[in-house]
């Protein structure tokens, strides 16, 4: 059974491949289950339903994953199954927008700081109302010859292989070079807004060990321990995180197209014998 829960499509503000490409692509590789969990929107799940009738050897389940603060860091919450005209998934959509445009104006002020050539309404026009990411930043930045040079390592250089990965992590990650302490949903807000949903905290081998568990609060269902992020020592220590705190163990790529994050494949996690138990677990959660 290949299972993959975060895939995210080009209605993500980085992500490459439409929704119908993407489950195409899953038919393809006979994946059973899967999810469009994109960021802060609902728009390629509604996508697919549109052009889709999901055959049943395809298991789809409506996703999406937003980022929240808690404790100064960014969290981001995977929430699925739920009902795709509900108000509160709505309403937190429209207010994560609000706040991407807040944080957008900052970091092009920093960004100018730093001698990049680079405008608020250039930036949000790229976005096309997706949200703006790191993506965003870099694809606008790149159109002005005056940043080439500033911009070499993640257009030729070192970091070229992965560069929108790269240029997010050094510029706009807490300590990069153009961060911004900006407003996110707040983690436990967010939580008990939806707390009677299937709510799954996204690769948690990314954010700072000590806080993990102080993460897994009332409204929490599972951890997503098989991911792309997570090498095999990691991945045993969740799972055991997981049955200790009586969570589901999720499985997700985090799947964004290979010029953003060109590591990042489908996950093929085919079950052992041995995980059969614990995916039956999983699927009690849907």
């Amino acid at each position: 059974m290949l299972i993959d829960l975060h895939i995210h499509t080009n209605f993500s503000s980085d992500g490459e491949f439409s929704p119908l490409e993407i489950y195409n692509e899953i038919r393809k590789r006979g994946v059973s289950l899967f999810s469009i969990t994109d960021h802060n929107s609902i728009d390629g799940v509604l996508d697919l339903y549109s052009k889709v009738d999901i055959a049943d050897k395809v298991f789809f389940i409506p996703g999406v994953e937003f980022s929240c603060k808690f404790k100064g860091e960014e969290i981001h919450l995977l929430v699925y199954n739920f009902s795709i005209d509900d108000e509160r998934i709505t309403y937190l959509i429209d207010k994560f927008k609000e706040l991407k445009i807040e944080q957008a104006v900052k970091r092009v002020y920093k960004l100018k700081e730093l001698g990049f050539k680079v405008d608020v309404e250039e930036v949000l026009k790229e976005s096309d109302g997706k949200g703006v990411s790191g993506v965003t930043f870099l694809n606008v930045l790149k159109k002005y010859p005056a940043n080439r040079d500033m911009l070499f390592d993640y257009l030729k250089g070192d970091k070229s292989d992965s560069p929108y990965t790269n240029f997010y992590f050094d510029f706009f990650r807490k300590g990069g070079y153009a961060y911004v302490d900006a407003d996110l949903l707040d983690y436990i807000e967010t939580v008990n807004l939806l707390k009677d949903e299937v709510l799954v905290i996204a690769h948690p081998g990314l954010y700072p060990k000590s806080m993990i568990k102080d993460l897994i609060i009332d409204g929490i269902k599972g951890v997503e321990v098989y991911s792309s992020y997570h090498n095999d020592k990691l991945q045993r220590e969740l799972l055991l995180f997981a049955e200790e705190n009586n969570l589901v163990a999720t499985i997700g790529s985090d799947f964004h197209g290979p010029n953003i994050k060109p590591n990042v494949d489908f996950i093929n996690f085919e079950l052992e014998t041995s995980k059969q138990q614990k995916i039956k677990n999983l699927l009690k959660i849907f």
